[in-house]
């Protein structure tokens, strides 16, 4: 992690007018740079040493290095300093002049030379190559052998003999007998199945070859996944805690320059909860007024203190008093906060989780879970939100069955009741003309009146 090094440094390539705004008291420099002959290197192909003059760029060494025990800082531009060598500005946790470049290696040979993961892969893939330039010659080459005299013109022979279509001549007696060709005896195969396991090696290296060759036989669960995945990672897995502890000391360079240059106020936007956003101030200055708002509103104050602020509150804005809007403090300095860095990773692998979650999904084939359930045990993004608008266009169609259900009730009520009126009114006509019956029944000569 470079921990030990004195010196550390990278190349800046800037354009000649960004350059020149960045440093406006060494336009000068930059453009004699810019005019000094033989500025350019012609000998490393298209990369020019100091000068870019088709795209009009410079180049800028930023350059750290550790003068009696403290940590200085320096930008140069060929001979010229753009910055002349100083203490470094930045600064550390401890108030001390620090570099602020975070490096890192996969690996470092006996030579102290940095190198990668893919060297490993280069033998084999230098392998694949070799294989297969062997192989295609060998398919486009063959041997003869022939009796001297046999064959007038070799070279138009072995033209012919490399050609799919090609005529051979000779003189003899016939194939095998005066002229013949070489068998290869398996050299062919031979190439081409090295040519073949070289290629299974490079796939196991990324990672896939297993996987391939157990989906061959047939679907295999997550925890089957996962730990082929595992198996193949064992050996990258230092490069990842080294890329993870890179990251952790490039957010905690971030954090000492935010404490030291970060002076004034600041609003910063806290999206743990989409659906609450929260806003936090740092380094913001607290008035008299507002800090007597706060004591007044304040529960957790004693009573006292409580109207003893809002005696003096009043009487102050009784008499406009100026010193109302006068800063008495600043809530949250940065310089005085501390803060705890949590990376939390993991690597890219089908875990258990997810089998559940298709388990589920089939179950719910059978129709005993509900799609909300589903959406809840999920992954997906924005769940919450999508729950909400499912549960409020399930009340609206529940809203609007139940208004119809409604209805249908009041027109079957309506119904009834016209029944029930046409029931009664039948009811007493039946009455009537038994009455009238009866009457003419008993008195036969009286003619029949109206019974209301």
């Amino acid at each position: 992690m470079f921990k030990d090094a004195r010196w550390k440094g990278i190349i800046l390539w800037k354009y000649i007018d960004e350059a020149k705004d960045m440093f406006p008291n060494k336009a000068s420099i930059i453009d004699g740079i810019v005019e000094q002959e033989g500025s350019t290197d012609e000998t490393f192909e298209d990369r020019p040493l100091w000068l870019d003059r088709q795209a009009k760029r410079i180049r800028l060494a930023l350059h750290f290095e550790i003068y009696k025990d403290v940590w200085h800082m320096a930008i140069s531009a060929g001979e010229n300093f753009i910055i002349e060598p100083q203490v470094s500005p930045f600064l550390d946790d401890e108030g001390e002049p620090t570099c602020n470049i975070e490096l890192v290696s996969a690996y470092v040979d006996r030579e102290n030379q940095r190198y990668g993961e893919t060297k490993h892969m280069l033998d084999g893939q230098d392998e694949i190559n070799k294989r297969r330039s062997k192989f295609l010659h060998f398919l486009n080459k063959r041997q003869t052998w022939g009796r001297k005299g046999a064959v007038k013109d070799i070279p138009g022979l072995k033209r012919e003999s490399a050609k799919p279509n090609g005529h051979i001549e000779f003189e003899g007696e016939g194939l095998n007998k005066d002229f013949g060709f070489v068998p290869d005896d398996g050299a062919v195969q031979g190439q081409f199945d090295l040519y073949l396991d070289s290629k299974a090696e490079m796939a196991a290296t990324a990672s896939q070859a297993n996987l391939q060759e157990a989906n061959q036989q047939g679907a295999l669960s997550g925890r089957a996944i996962a730990r082929l995945q595992q198996s193949d990672t064992i050996e990258i897995n230092r490069q990842y805690q080294r890329l993870k502890n890179w990251e952790l000391n490039v957010y905690r360079q971030i954090w000492a320059r935010i404490k030291q240059f970060w002076d004034r106020e600041k609003w910063v936007r806290v999206v743990d909860d989409q659906n609450a956003l929260k806003w936090v101030g740092f380094n913001v200055p607290v008035t008299v007024q507002e800090r007597l708002q706060e004591t007044i509103n304040d529960e957790s104050e004693e009573f006292f203190t409580r109207r003893h602020a809002a005696g003096i509150f009043t009487q102050m804005m009784q008499a406009e008093d100026p010193r109302l809007l006068e800063p008495v403090e600043v809530s949250n300095p940065i310089p005085e906060l501390d803060v705890d860095l949590i990376l939390d990773q993991s690597f890219d692998v089908v875990n258990m989780q997810e089998e559940q979650f298709q388990l589920l999904v089939q179950f719910a084939g059978t129709g005993d879970v509900d799609i909300l359930e589903l959406i809840e045990v999920s992954q997906l993004r924005g769940k919450d939100e999508l729950i909400e608008r499912i549960e409020k266009r399930r009340a609206e169609q529940a809203q609007l069955a139940g208004g119809a259900q409604q209805m249908q009730q009041q027109q079957e009520a309506a119904k009834t009741e016209n029944i029930q009126a046409n029931t009664a009114e039948r009811f007493t006509k039946a009455q009537q003309t038994q009455v009238e019956t009866e009457l003419l029944v008993q008195n036969p000569d009286t003619e029949p009146q109206a019974i209301i």
